[in-house]
């Protein structure tokens, strides 16, 4: 089974009929699945398509996803006419026209024109299917990327485990040995000691015994 790191970074690019858009996603370490998501531009079910992907990828983690969404055309504008402000202008304007004896008369025109007349606002963008699936090849093309990453660096901490693990089963080997080695040397050592105190005497030497007091020392 792969090891992934949790850490990866990964952004992606797509274009469809009326939008194109730009993903960025990061992943960090967290105990739990913890997603942000921030979407710029028409955003229409974006962010629950946005968090279902995530949440079918990793299980644990925190990752951030940034999705901007741009229009390819001119984007649509609402005008708002406020009828009382032309009308009320207007009036204004005949009235001093016939305080001055002016004959010239305002044209509606250069009523529209004044302060608070008009005003336009950016209209709302409005997603179909077809654009919300195009604009999610980005975000699907951020998250191979991150997979990617998190897949690579994991190989690496595979190995970097490998090689401690090896060491450590040198390290124990070596202990093993040198645990055998000194329960002999201790063994003989003390033969011979009893060999000296009982020389010229009865001592019979155990053996097995002997070997065995002489590895429950070496432990």
């Amino acid at each position: 089974m792969p090891i992934y790191s949790m850490t990866g970074f990964g952004k992606g690019e797509s274009q469809g009929r009326r939008f194109r858009a730009n993903a960025t996603v990061r992943t960090l370490n967290h105990r739990n699945l913890e997603i942000a998501v921030a979407v710029n531009g028409p955003s229409d079910m974006l962010e629950r398509d946005v968090r279902a992907r995530v949440e079918a990828l990793f299980v644990r983690g925190k990752v951030d996803v940034a999705l901007n969404v741009e229009s390819l055309g001119e984007s649509p504008y609402e005008v708002r006419v406020h009828a009382g402000v032309v009308k009320a202008w207007m009036e204004q304007v005949e009235a001093l026209r016939k305080t001055l004896k002016i004959e010239e008369k305002v044209s509606f025109l250069e009523a529209l024109r004044s302060p608070g007349a008009v005003e336009a606002a950016p209209g709302k963008t409005t997603l179909d299917e077809q654009d919300r699936a195009d604009a999610l090849k980005a975000l699907d093309a951020a998250l191979a990327e991150v997979r990617k990453m998190r897949r690579i660096e994991g190989e690496s901490l595979s190995q970097e485990f490998a090689k401690l693990l090896d060491g450590i089963e040198k390290i124990v080997d070596a202990i093993a040995q040198s645990a055998d080695g000194m329960v002999r040397a201790y063994a003989e050592k003390l033969s011979q000691r009893i060999r000296e105190w009982s020389e010229g005497g009865q001592i019979v030497v155990d053996e097995e015994r002997l070997m065995r007091e002489a590895a429950f020392y070496a432990e």
